[in-house]
């Protein structure tokens, strides 16, 4: 890739690399007009795309109702471990077997 100084290229990182590698960065090139071009008719595509299904689930009256029971539930509550259980993939404390 060579850079002509118009626009940078995009670098997006993976989530999860703790260091530039390969596997770790996508590197995009700079899009030419008619890529522009297509890309914009795409997202309109899917944005259109997504209108559909969003009105088509509101107007469903099964799936408000659904909707609606979700909304009506008491919160879960979430239990984390306890810190010092684990360490190093040994069970320590009471989860130790006799």
């Amino acid at each position: 890739m060579v850079f002509d100084g118009t626009r940078p290229p995009i670098i997006i990182e993976i989530e999860g690399a703790d260091r530039p590698t390969i596997a770790g960065l996508l590197l995009l090139e700079t899009l030419s007009t008619a890529e522009e071009k297509e890309l914009e008719n795409l997202e309109k595509e899917n944005l259109k795309t997504i209108e559909e299904v969003y009105s088509a689930l509101n107007s469903d009256k099964k799936i408000q109702a659904h909707i609606e029971k979700i909304k009506s539930l008491q919160n879960p509550v979430i239990r984390q471990p306890c810190k010092g259980r684990f360490q190093r993939g040994k069970r320590l404390g009471f989860l130790d077997s006799p």
